[in-house]
Order: C-alpha cells, then sequence, then structure tokens
C-alpha cells in the first residue's frame, strides 16, 4: 500500500493565482465567440454550475451539536451518502497547502484539512463525437451533476456538525487533479486529465473539504508515468497540439507533462466546443467490461506489457481519432 502519491516534487511549489488559470483568463470570452446557438447551449449547461457557486450553496455555518463519528465511520458514511447523489467514485484525502490557490486580497485563507473527492463519468459514445454540441451537453451536463452533488454533500456534512465546503467548476478553492490524486482516485497522466483504473481520463471531478475527521485512502500507482512515456496518443491526436509528446518537466516544483492550456481553449473557441479527445483516445478509457478490466489489470502488473497494450489499442480501436455519429436531437 502506497504512502505517497506517485508524482515528483523536485522544488518548492508556490500556490497558484486562480484568476491567472488560462480557464479563468478565457471565460469571458467564450460569449463574443461562439455562434449563437453555441452560445445556447453553453449557457443552458453551463449557467445552472454558475448558480451553484453562490456563497450559501458552498459554505455556511455548522450545525452546533455535533454527530460523534470516528474518521472510519465518518468515512463510510459520507461515501455512500456521495454515491447516492450521483458520484461513481468517491475517495477521501488530505488536503496538502500546494495545492489550495492564494486568497484573494483580503480573503481569508482556505485551512479545511481533509477532502472527499468525488469522480462522476461521462457517456463515451457522446464525448467520442469530438468538438460538437453532443461533447458541450455531456461536459457541461456532468459538471453541473458534480456541482450539485458537491453542494448537497456540503450542506449535509456541515447538518451533522462539521466545517465543510464544496469545490466544483465554478467554485474551487483548490486545484482538483492534484487533490484527487492525493486521495487515491488516479494518477496524473500526460493528457493533464487524472486517469483512474476503473474510468480512464473519462469522468469530472468536483470535492470537498471539511474538518470532519475522514479515514484517507491511500494513493494509487498504476504506473501511469511510464505508460504515458510509451503512449502519445493523447498528444499525436490533439486538434491544438497542447499535449506535449516529449518528457515531463519540472514545472512549479513538480515533474509532469505541461499542458498548453491557452492552445486547447483556443480551439474550444474557435469552435464554439470542447473536444474532449484526449479523453477519449487514451487506452485506459474503455467500457467496463470483464475483458478491459483485465487489460488494464495486465497494466498495472505487467510493466513488460505496456507497449504490447498500446499496439494492441491501436490495433483494434485505431491509432487516430474516429469520431461518434452526433445523435440527432443534439445536431
Amino acid at each position: 500500500m502506497r504512502r505517497d502519491p506517485t508524482y515528483v516534487v523536485e522544488g518548492e511549489v508556490e500556490r497558484y493565482d486562480k484568476d491567472q488559470t488560462a480557464f479563468v483568463r478565457s471565460e469571458s470570452h467564450f460569449s463574443l465567440i461562439q455562434s449563437q446557438a453555441s452560445r445556447a447551449a453553453y449557457d443552458g449547461l453551463f449557467s445552472t454550475t454558475t448558480a451553484l457557486a453562490a456563497p450559501d450553496y458552498v459554505d455556511g455555518q455548522p450545525c452546533p451539536d455535533k454527530v460523534d463519528l470516528d474518521a472510519a465511520g465518518a468515512a463510510a458514511r459520507v461515501r455512500q451518502f456521495a454515491l447516492g447523489l450521483g458520484a461513481h467514485e468517491v475517495r477521501f484525502g488530505p488536503l496538502k497547502r500546494e495545492w489550495v490557490y492564494r486568497p484573494r486580497a483580503g480573503a481569508p485563507d482556505h485551512e479545511l484539512p481533509n477532502t472527499a473527492v468525488m469522480a462522476f463519468s461521462q457517456n463515451r459514445e457522446l464525448i467520442g463525437t469530438g468538438a460538437t454540441g453532443a461533447t458541450q451537453f455531456e461536459v457541461g451536463r456532468v459538471y453541473a451533476l458534480a456541482a450539485l452533488a458537491a453542494t448537497q454533500l456540503a450542506r449535509y456534512i456541515r447538518a451533522l456538525g462539521f466545517r465543510a465546503r464544496a469545490h466544483h467548476l465554478r467554485s474551487t478553492k483548490v486545484i482538483m487533479p492534484p487533490v484527487a490524486v492525493d486521495a487515491g482516485l488516479g494518477e496524473s497522466a500526460r493528457c493533464g486529465y487524472v486517469v483512474s483504473r476503473r474510468f480512464g481520463a473519462n469522468f469530472r471531478l468536483s470535492c470537498i473539504t471539511t474538518d470532519m475527521p475522514l479515514e484517507h485512502d491511500p494513493p494509487i500507482d498504476l504506473g501511469m508515468t511510464d505508460f504515458c512515456s510509451r503512449c502519445k496518443k493523447c498528444a499525436t491526436t490533439c486538434p491544438a497540439n497542447a499535449i506535449p509528446e516529449g518528457d515531463q518537466t519540472v514545472s512549479n516544483g513538480v515533474r509532469r507533462w505541461v499542458i498548453d492550456a491557452d492552445a486547447c481553449l483556443d480551439f474550444w473557441k474557435k469552435t464554439g466546443y470542447p473536444c474532449a479527445i484526449c479523453q477519449t483516445v487514451c487506452p485506459w478509457t474503455k467500457p467496463q467490461t470483464l475483458f478491459h478490466r483485465a487489460v488494464a489489470a495486465t497494466a498495472v502488473n505487467a510493466p513488460f506489457a505496456r507497449s504490447a497494450l498500446i499496439k494492441a489499442d491501436d490495433l483494434f480501436y485505431g491509432a487516430g481519432f474516429k469520431p461518434e455519429p452526433v445523435p440527432d436531437w443534439l445536431k
């Protein structure tokens, strides 16, 4: 059982300014570039998530009467509640200071010590259509579900007498991918997403930070760094050339593959839609059949077989991106 995540820290990690992230800097430009039809779909799906970022939804005062729970019992209770809300996987971990965005001027720092990280899988057929309204529908739908579940779970924990704050696409104070890695949900991959054994790269995240005692899940080792160093499918199929084909580099003290987020978002703005191609072509993003579970187990436990598995994925699924048809109701 691993005690530490697999990413390598090689220097000082400075906390990020959220306002300087590519997504925040680009958000105001979507309405200027998208067509009216594209903008309507974007507003209809993502505006719900924005509404769920209101302070009364994401945070609040806990009940003064605290329920007596130990860490294991609390984790079991919260996990079942989160699964009931629609999460497909739930993991618990520590909140490291380096993954908390710097507070804005005059705002208090965020100091809750534990996390409950939720994964929400996406429909493979819809995101497999490329830069289309079908992909935008599915991305927006899952982000909205993740936001609603986060706000509901945070309110539930506060009702049990503990502090809890919801973090989702429009409200996060934390950098969710490394938080998810620390909680044992998956590993960081070349594409910039977290890849899990169960869902591959095909999911979205939301999380809760809380002072509720929660038994932490251990980080996992899928061998993703070695696998991604052999596999470059996400990089070679990225239409924006936003994913590096080379080796990992040290960025802000962490050795990783650095994504060109501006190039990714520029492509989204030009087409009017996210493409999710990197999530779709990842060899780990496969149906949950007995065969694919066996292949995943081989990739984890037999490093010598990884190159052969990548070639087999190219043979059976294609080395490039082959878009799925867009359903009539989303054309």
